[in-house]
């Protein structure tokens, strides 16, 4: 078991290896990610506000582990207009 801390800026960071890019923090802890474990515990702390230009990943984390999101006073967005928009987590 570990305690796993990230910021997240962005949706997507510069790339994906990029652990500001919320999607990509997102496939780091899911099943079978390169920070995934049993019993893991996440912390996402969003660092500013952003807009989606995409659906979020679906959350599913290994047994056992759990995750909290911080807002820290920011949102995001998923981009709503009329007939459009993206959808936010997904667990």
């Amino acid at each position: 078991m570990a305690n796993f801390n990230f910021t997240v800026t962005s949706e997507t960071g510069s790339g994906t290896a990029d652990l500001t890019g919320l999607n990509n923090v997102i496939a780091a802890i899911d099943q079978g990610g390169t920070d995934a474990a049993v019993g893991n515990s996440y912390t996402v702390m969003l660092g500013g506000n952003f807009t989606l230009s995409r659906d979020l990943l679906a959350v599913n984390l290994d047994a056992g582990a759990s995750l909290s999101v911080v807002g820290a006073g920011h949102t995001i967005d998923g981009g709503h207009t009329v007939g459009t928009g993206f959808r936010g987590f997904l667990v």
